[in-house]
């Protein structure tokens, strides 16, 4: 039912802004279960707001208890409107619990409480001059990671519910020190329900506007995938302690492993279907932040291939959980020092044979883990040797050698006609590489000199000793042996 304005009784005011005025009421109706909660008076509002008011609302009233109390949980959704006659002029919400407030000294004579914004998150520096009582430190990655786990789980609620928040900020996200309550969603009217809002223009705050929504397409519609690139610009702010996101995302290297980078990369891209979920993020941040509670975990430790020749490159993998440290030692003593952003693989040069030993650590302790043997081996050294000059390449292609023959003749006989002879025999053309199994080689058989050529150039060359020597019986014994040596199989 709409509350009358004038049933109202006001406080305090909490604070202002361009849309309108904030004030501390008493609860009415008991519509909340606190004593007192918060009424938004609007300044100007167009219908478009009220009629996504009432959407907001109805939309509520529509989930299941357990979303119902989700949302009411970690937001200051919309509960009822505020009615001043036939005219909405604003609604109720729940009041920013204490923990979410941080008392600071104005610069006036009095202390003045103002909501803690995860700005300060970002900016520990300021948080700290700022005088807050909660400053995490940019090295406390533990806590950091917790803070983004929360921030995705009710961002993944909000979308699963079909709800669009638009205009995400640094000032509209509240963190506190509560165990089961650390992050909150304020100005939460302007959100825009999927196929139920009316044409609502969603504003965008500096710093914060994706790819696809710059110069021309400034004022295209929100959506999902709008949300998914603000929300990554929060969690890279809260993550790495940084205002400001470079291309190398210097900020939160060494904070995350090699999947989170990707996921930042892809998140902040300006392909929209590469964005990762606001549900993937908050299971990759739960499972790194439990990882980090606990004993560094190591899966396995592998070389790729486990085997190799000396000087041969190999590639050594592993699967590790919960590290902030790493270092991976080869066997022949080298020592790698790994970021913890780097990819989870490593190229290396073999040495020797051995196992590579992967240690890692984090604040808990040190886990490793030894890989299989690899077996290194050293290639054999070949050595060139000097091939001596072929100068007689009749006797390498026949295989004639005249030692054996001497033997058969008797010493006083000259037998040099026999080298004359030979010499008269055209070696075949040899090819400038042998023995490379890749070339067409020739089959150096088929190319000497047939058996029936070489009798038929003894038989002349005995035919002119003949005439020489005359009926000489022993000079035609001999050559007759010599024929019989050359031709008789062995």
């Amino acid at each position: 039912m709409p509350i009358d304005r004038a049933s109202l009784t006001v406080h305090q005011e909490l604070g202002s802004g361009g849309f309108g005025t904030v004030y501390e009421v008493d609860t009415p109706n008991s519509l909340f279960s606190e004593k007192t909660c918060a009424f938004k008076e609007f300044k100007s509002p167009g219908n478009a707001e009220i009629q996504n008011l009432r959407v907001l609302i109805a939309h509520r009233a529509a989930m299941s208890q357990e979303d119902r109390e989700v949302l009411d949980r970690f937001t200051t959704w919309p509960r009822e409107v505020v009615t001043n006659g036939r005219d909405v002029v604003g609604f109720l919400m729940r009041i920013v619990p204490q923990d979410f407030m941080e008392a600071s000294i104005a610069q006036v004579e009095r202390t003045t409480s103002v909501m803690r914004s995860i700005d300060w998150l970002a900016n520990p520096v300021h948080a700290r001059k700022s005088g807050a009582s909660l400053v995490v430190e940019a090295e406390d990655i533990k806590t950091r990671l917790r803070y983004c786990a929360w921030l995705s789980r009710v961002f993944h609620h909000l979308h699963r519910n079909g709800m669009v928040y638009g205009d995400l900020s640094l000032t509209n996200v509240l963190y506190s020190d509560s165990r089961d309550n650390p992050v909150m969603l304020i100005d939460t009217d302007p959100v825009r329900v999927e196929s139920k809002s009316p044409s609502l223009a969603q504003a965008t705050s500096p710093g914060m506007r994706p790819p696809e929504a710059r110069g021309a397409n400034a004022a295209r519609k929100q959506d999902v995938e709008t949300d998914r690139f603000k929300l990554a610009v929060l969690l890279y702010n809260v993550l790495g302690a940084s205002m400001r996101i470079d291309p190398k995302l210097s900020a939160v290297q060494d904070k995350i492993d090699s999947t989170g980078v990707q996921m930042f990369a892809a998140a902040l891209g300006s392909d929209r279907n590469r964005r990762p979920s606001a549900e993937e993020w908050y299971r990759y941040f739960y499972a790194r932040y439990t990882a980090l509670i606990e004993f560094p975990k190591i899966a396995g430790v592998r070389v790729e291939p486990a085997h190799g020749l000396a000087g041969q490159s190999v590639t050594v993998r592993w699967q590790v959980q919960g590290q902030e440290a790493l270092v991976l030692h080869t066997p022949w003593g080298t020592v790698h020092d790994l970021e913890v952003s780097a990819p989870d693989s490593l190229q290396v040069t073999l040495q020797n044979s051995g196992q590579f030993r992967l240690v890692a650590s984090n604040s808990n302790g040190v886990t490793e883990m030894l890989s299989d043997v690899v077996h290194v081996f050293t290639p054999p050294r070949i050595k060139f040797v000097n091939v001596p000059a072929l100068q007689d390449v009749s006797r390498v292609v026949t295989g004639i050698d005249i030692e054996p023959l001497s033997q058969m003749l008797e010493p006083e006989r000259d037998v040099e006609w026999v080298d004359d002879l030979l010499r008269q025999v055209t070696p075949p053309q040899l090819p400038e590489v042998v023995g490379d199994a890749s070339l067409q080689v020739p089959d150096l058989g088929s190319m000497m000199l047939s058996a029936d050529g070489l009798s038929g150039a003894l038989t002349d060359a005995l035919n002119v000793a003949d005439r020489e020597v005359g009926r000489d019986p022993v000079r035609r014994s001999a050559a007759l042996d010599i024929i019989r040596f050359l031709w008789t199989p062995r």
